[in-house]
């Protein structure tokens, strides 16, 4: 790895480090060994008789030299001020957003370390520490919009001590435009300059752009005192021409994704830029990637309190997923370049409309207010893109909208949106007896083993996992547990439901 903590946790770079030094690694805050590297690029390295563990939590142990994860630069850039946007009603509001006081170094209870800071460019300006303690909710404050941000502080042996980088000069735009993207419900500024997109996004600019790529659809610009705004939107597929001009124009490398994660049913979801709200502590997401795959992926689930849960993704795709205290989770895929979503547990799922778009379900506007249908036809109009799930285990994919009709909906998904229960596949559920796959499996070693198609090891899953048996998640377990290795009457009972589908 390329950066570590020094013993006064100051995060630097490998080019930075000194032999003979105490370094501690940003993930585990185990001690690291710096080598400089007379035959190597100069690196960090985990010490030797690392517990198992540690090794299986710390991502950065199996990592290999070179540039940081995209989760790794928006950590650093957490660690740094940085601007956010917000918009309301037609109203641009900008704001600086201070990294928090890790909660290691918190002693200022303790010790009376609070101090304040202030700005040369603005005289109003004061921000004392006690707003950046971890359990203080904001530790953003409305700010005009500048070139640069001088900050001067009141004490700067205790802004050390507290590992803060706050103090010095703040230029956002030296690098040239920037790009807001959202984060966790907010439109942050992304400092670094790789990045990816989706949904929508704004770009800020000391300098109106020379032109806009055909490929982005523009919903607003305005001159914003000396500066100039361009809210767009990313389309779902973009080409290499769009990346150039993303290089040439905003000076950002524009990544594509090379794996995503959807959510599978029966949960209900709402997603809105990279929030994605559930109405149930558990869930099952389904890795999809694009091109080659690593031979072993990791599914990174952050939590509330910063613990970090690394879990593996098992041949059929599909992870689940435990989310039992409140609060926001984060979760991405390791070493991978995908959106970081952030996942919140929400009994009721609720939204007002703060978009272009529409969804119509038998007459009836269904986005944000329906949740459940019990219809066996249904007609829908909409313009977004929709992904209809069916009895029959057929999924339709409309990528563009349209008037339509289907028989025997299950589940309507608007991807980046909204998800909409129709009813439950219950003519196959009611033929079936749970109860008695349950027993077989729990008496496994009655019976003799017989290797199963995949296909059909993924139609009993979805059939159980559809189901509203009681004790649907021990047959999960059992089904993940032999995989494709099923007691033979197990084999009967697929054949079955093949039979009746």
């Amino acid at each position: 790895m390329d950066r570590a903590y020094t013993a006064d946790y100051q995060l630097i770079t490998a080019l930075q480090a000194i032999k003979g030094r105490l370094y501690f690694c940003p993930r585990c805050n185990g001690a690291l060994h710096f080598y400089p590297g007379t035959k190597n690029t100069p690196h960090f390295r985990h010490g030797k008789g690392v517990p198992e563990e540690v090794k299986a939590a710390c991502e950065l142990y199996s990592q290999s030299l070179g540039e940081y994860t995209m989760y790794d630069q928006e950590l650093v850039a957490r660690q740094r001020v940085r601007l956010v946007l917000k918009k309301q009603d037609e109203e641009y509001i900008f704001q600086l957003k201070f990294p928090l006081i890790n909660q290691l170094n918190v002693k200022m209870q303790r010790h009376n370390m609070y101090y304040t800071y202030h700005c040369e460019q603005i005289s109003e300006f004061q921000l004392n520490t006690v707003r950046l303690l971890p359990a203080r909710p904001a530790c953003e404050q409305d700010v005009p919009l500048l070139a640069r941000y001088t900050f001067k502080c009141t004490n700067e042996r205790y802004e050390k001590m507290l590992g803060l980088h706050i103090s010095g000069m703040f230029e956002p735009f030296s690098d040239g435009p920037l790009i807001f993207k959202d984060i966790q419900g907010q439109f942050n500024s992304i400092p670094y300059r790789k990045i990816t997109l989706s949904g929508r996004f704004f770009v800020v600019s000391a300098n109106p752009l020379i032109y806009i790529h055909s490929e982005l659809e523009v919903v607003s610009r305005i001159r914003y005192e000396q500066f100039y705004i361009y809210e767009m939107i990313m389309p779902i597929e973009f080409s290499d021409d769009l990346q150039t001009w993303f290089t040439r124009i905003l000076n950002y490398t524009l990544l594509a994704a090379t794996c995503h994660l959807d959510i599978l049913p029966p949960v209900s979801f709402k997603k809105i830029g990279t929030i994605v709200e559930i109405n149930s502590h558990k869930s099952f997401w389904l890795l999809t990637n694009i091109g080659m795959r690593h031979m072993e992926q990791r599914v990174i689930l952050v939590h509330p309190n910063n613990r970090r849960q690394v879990l593996k993704v098992p041949k059929n795709q599909i992870v689940e997923l435990n989310i039992s205290d409140s609060g926001d989770y984060l979760l991405y895929v390791e070493q991978e370049v995908i959106e970081i979503l952030t996942l919140r547990y929400t009994p009721i799922l609720e939204h007002t409309r703060n978009f272009k778009g529409h969804a119509i379900i038998d007459n009836k506007d269904a986005l944000f207010t329906i949740r459940e249908l019990h219809e066996e036809k249904i007609e829908f109009e909409t313009d977004l893109s929709v992904l209809v799930h069916t009895e029959t285990d057929i999924n339709y994919e409309i990528k563009h909208g349209g008037k339509n009709t289907f028989k025997a909906p299950i589940r309507i998904d608007f991807p980046t949106l909204w998800s909409v229960n129709v009813q439950q596949p219950v003519s196959l559920s009611n033929r079936i007896a749970f109860d008695n796959i349950l027993s077989l499996y729990e008496k496994h070693y009655l019976y003799p083993k017989v290797i199963c198609l995949v296909e059909e090891i993924r139609l009993l899953e979805s059939i159980v996992m559809n189901s509203g048996f009681v004790y649907k998640d021990r047959i999960l377990y059992y089904i993940r547990r032999f995989s494709i290795r099923a007691p033979k009457p197990i084999v009967e009972i697929i054949k079955e439901m093949k039979h009746i589908q």
